[in-house]
């Protein structure tokens, strides 16, 4: 009983874990990608200017 329990709580406490995980993983994507974003407009304003 004791084992089944603490099993119980080892998967609940996994699971919740990986969706914590996986979150930070989805908050990293999208600041990365609001970065990336960021830096290829800045980037291409910079081109854009030295050519003209």
């Amino acid at each position: 009983m004791v084992c089944t329990m603490d099993g119980e709580i080892f998967v609940s406490y996994h699971k919740s874990l990986n969706a914590f995980t996986s979150w930070i993983l989805w908050v990293a994507l999208f600041i990365s990608f609001l970065i990336f974003s960021f830096f290829t407009r800045y980037l291409d304003f910079d081109l854009h200017v030295f050519q003209s």
